[in-house]
């Protein structure tokens, strides 16, 4: 009885593929304390995302001002000749959207696809903190009793972030329910639900959904946020 919802998620570009990153204790709020809630991060073309013991989210950035760096400054730092008008960031402002799964269980099982090559080591924690060494980064995740019975898996195609929701009893989509924090919403006339934020929109894809192989018909539904 096996059922499955599809979703993707559409940045602006996408030309490579999305890796998911283990959180080792690298990831901080901007209070530079752990997040041990975010279990894995990694980027798609334009933004940055957060899986979440309790959802998942999104985040931008954008350069405010640049400042210039005149050349003899560079070339005092010894990185030798950059030409005269090289600008670098001054100011940077993020904006974050947060999807959380309404009446989640607390307690996961993480299952990680295939283990890219090599590694990283991070060496910028606070006082007192221990450093994030041998951190490893993965084809895709799967994360097991989001709700009773319903399994959701992030994974990557054509550079694209996407997801599939699996229910082994098809009566169990209905458990699946999403806040949204950060982004007014709304469905477009394609069926992609749009989240409207101070630094453009996230389309989230079109709903599909197939149960042995055959499809089933699905849509997207907004009560609010």
């Amino acid at each position: 009885d096996l059922l499955k919802l599809a979703g993707t998620l559409h940045p602006k570009e996408a030309n490579q593929a999305v890796n998911f990153e283990e959180n080792a204790g690298q990831v901080k709020d901007q209070h530079w304390q752990p997040r041990p809630d975010v279990l894995f991060k990694g980027r798609s073309e334009g933004f940055d995302f957060f899986i979440r013991n309790n959802g998942i989210s999104y985040q931008f950035a954008r350069v405010l001002r640049r400042k210039d760096l005149r050349t003899e400054e560079r070339e005092l730092q010894g990185d030798g000749p950059v030409g005269k008008g090289a600008h670098i960031p001054d100011s940077i402002a993020t904006y974050r959207v947060d999807v959380n799964w309404l009446g989640a269980q607390p307690t996961l099982v993480m299952e990680h696809g295939a283990a890219l090559p090599g590694f990283t080591n991070y060496y910028d924690v606070a006082m007192g903190q221990d450093p994030a060494v041998g951190v490893r980064q993965y084809e895709g995740v799967k994360l097991h009793g989001i709700w009773s019975g319903v399994d959701v898996e992030f994974f990557s195609r054509d550079g694209v972030l996407e997801s599939d929701w699996l229910m082994q009893d098809p009566a169990d989509h209905r458990k699946i329910r999403f806040e949204v924090k950060g982004a007014a919403l709304r469905i477009d006339p394609d069926g992609y639900l749009v989240m409207t934020t101070p630094f453009g929109e996230i389309r989230e894809g079109r709903i599909q959904a197939d149960q042995h192989g055959r499809p089933v018909e699905v849509r997207w539904v907004l009560e609010g946020d």
